[in-house]
């Protein structure tokens, strides 16, 4: 009997060669999937269209029942929604990281935004410290002596005093846009353990 987490393991492997080998396909139905998005169509004429265009993908993403009986995605399935509109709305990005070997766990379109924007940052060139002995002083004293002033830090609110302010701010449907977008710009830094606790 296989160990189940080798197991695990090699279907995460092959899903990611998988996303990595069909990225030409992949593109060109995220662009069409994605399209109506582009023209800014509502979301229940959008959910509409999906079930009538491409009925398989939108019985998988449209998971739970939300008010008035209409059909949401949960949290997951918005993520790999992200990841769809992530690969039509950068094909070049999607593209380059295909080609890469950047992002080995990368399973599911889910992860797909936070690892293309990780491959992103990686080309960013790395920024030195400068320091007086690599060139990067201008004391002409000679003295290395540095005063450190610190500053007195007010107490910081918590994470749900936050949350609690932006829905009470902007709203619940834009708080839960705003959660979509934060989830996808920390991913880029995040670890993958990080990312899967909330996946």
């Amino acid at each position: 009997m296989t160990n189940i987490i080798v197991k695990i393991e090699k279907a995460n492997d092959k899903t990611h060669a998988l996303i990595k080998n069909n990225a030409d396909n992949l593109i060109e139905l995220c662009n069409d999937v994605y399209a109506p998005k582009l023209d800014d169509m509502g979301n229940d004429d959008y959910r509409d269209w999906l079930f009538e265009n491409h009925k398989e993908l939108a019985e998988y993403l449209y998971d739970e029942v939300g008010a008035k009986n209409k059909l949401k995605m949960s949290q997951h399935k918005k993520n790999i929604y992200g990841g769809i509109k992530t690969i039509a709305t950068r094909n070049n990005d999607f593209l380059a990281w295909c080609a890469s070997d950047f992002g080995s766990g990368t399973a599911s379109l889910a992860k797909v935004t936070g690892s293309v924007n990780g491959y992103e940052k990686s080309l960013a060139p790395k920024k030195e410290k400068t320091t007086p002995e690599n060139g990067g002083g201008d004391d002409a004293s000679g003295d290395d002596t540095v005063e450190t002033i610190v500053p007195i830090e007010p107490t910081k609110p918590s994470l749900e005093q936050i949350a609690q302010k932006i829905i009470a701010d902007l709203g619940n449907d834009a708080a839960i846009e705003l959660s979509t977008m934060l989830y996808d710009m920390a991913c880029a830094s995040a670890s993958d353990e990080a990312i899967e606790k909330v996946s």
